[in-house]
């Protein structure tokens, strides 16, 4: 059985240019590491995993004081039955992360992605 999970990680802060290269690796390392596979095993999935393929974008996105550090991530698991991902375990790996500059600004989206 196959699940897929939309995650986005929303910094709260906004970038311009010349900080963007940093911040952007700094929040692509803080989001693989948080999501590798022993976390998914043992933390972030709840039911039976075969395998787990991430796809993560890190962006700018537009909002209405400038432009926001956004990662992005769609994630696919699979396994013999049915699997969930824990948003809260999500958000406190996040959150407590030694990587984490944002602090508490830090939000995490959790969406269900259907099977089409």
């Amino acid at each position: 059985m196959k699940s897929s999970y939309y995650i986005a990680v929303h910094t709260g802060k906004n970038y311009d240019h010349t900080e963007y290269a940093r911040a952007a690796g700094v929040l692509a390392n803080m989001l693989t590491g948080t999501l590798c596979s022993d976390n998914y095993e043992n933390v972030l999935l709840k039911g039976a995993v075969e395998e787990v393929r991430n796809e993560l974008e890190i962006g700018l996105v537009q909002n209405e004081q400038g432009w926001e550090l956004v990662g992005e991530c769609v994630v696919d698991c699979t396994g013999p039955g049915k699997m969930s991902l824990d948003k809260p375990a999500l958000s406190k790996m996040l959150k407590g992360s030694p990587l984490n500059e944002w602090g508490d600004r830090l939000k995490v989206i959790k969406k269900a992605v259907p099977d089409v």
